[in-house]
């Protein structure tokens, strides 16, 4: 990971965002609405590259999940993200996931710090949404914390 991190302040720090639908194309309006063009890419919108994203110290993954009865959470989107990620980053999971998930990907992929920021976000609302939570994350692995208060 970037020794430097510590010292950048969120207006100095590379936001990339994996994945532009609901809640990826809310948080990448939320970012330009505070002056920060986060780096882009959607696979499916043909949008971007994940070279692009690779330029982020911060990546958010804001995939598909899929929710198959029999077979559960479908991560595949999430392990694509996550093997083409190069370098040590802060990765944000926002996808849906089940607990521990972001443990199993801190242990399989140890050269990011991984951390789970859940959305709650309606489609209809989801640009005022996320410009009006408080949530506080705290990585269990790597110790890492997020807090995130419409800032």
């Amino acid at each position: 990971m970037n020794k430097n991190m510590q010292e950048k302040s969120l207006k100095n720090l590379r936001i990339g965002v994996c994945g532009v639908g609901m809640v990826g194309g809310a948080l990448k309006n939320y970012f330009e609405k505070k002056g920060i063009k986060p780096l882009l890419y959607d696979k499916g919108k043909n949008l971007g590259s994940i070279k692009e994203v690779n330029q982020a110290d911060i990546i958010f993954i804001c995939v598909p999940t899929p929710f198959d009865k029999e077979k559960g959470f479908d991560l595949s989107f999430i392990e694509a993200a996550c093997q083409n990620i190069s370098g040590g980053k802060i990765v944000v999971i926002k996808s849906t996931v089940l607990p521990g998930t972001t443990e199993k990907l801190q242990k399989k992929y140890p050269q990011h710090k991984f951390l789970f920021n859940p959305e709650f976000l309606s489609e209809a609302t989801a640009d005022f949404d996320i410009s009006f939570y408080y949530i506080i994350n705290i990585a269990k692995s790597s110790g890492l914390l997020s807090i995130a208060k419409n800032c």
